[in-house]
C-alpha cells in the first residue's frame, strides 16, 4: 500500500476553509512506515511544554527562590 497516496487522497477529501492550513503526518509504530501531507509547520506539543515549564521557572527566578533537585540538591549551573 503507498501510504503516501492514500494519505493525499483522504486529504483531498477534506474541506478546508480558504486560506487555511491542514497538513497531517501519519506513522504505523510497528512498521516505521510514514506518511506526510502538506508542508506547513505548527508548533508541537513539545514546544508547548517548553513554555508551560519555563513559566513557574521564570516566577521562582523573579521572586528570588532557588529550586532545589527532589533529592534536596540545589541544581549547579
Amino acid at each position: 500500500m503507498d501510504r503516501q497516496a492514500a494519505l493525499s487522497a483522504a486529504m483531498a477529501r477534506v474541506e478546508v476553509p480558504a486560506g487555511a492550513r491542514v497538513p497531517a503526518a501519519v506513522l504505523a509504530p510497528e512498521s516505521g512506515e510514514s506518511a506526510v501531507y502538506g508542508d506547513a509547520a505548527f508548533d508541537t506539543a513539545s514546544i508547548v511544554q517548553v513554555d508551560i515549564l519555563a513559566a513557574p521557572l521564570l516566577q521562582a527566578q523573579d521572586a528570588g527562590r532557588r529550586l532545589r533537585h527532589r533529592s534536596g540538591r540545589t541544581p549547579r549551573g
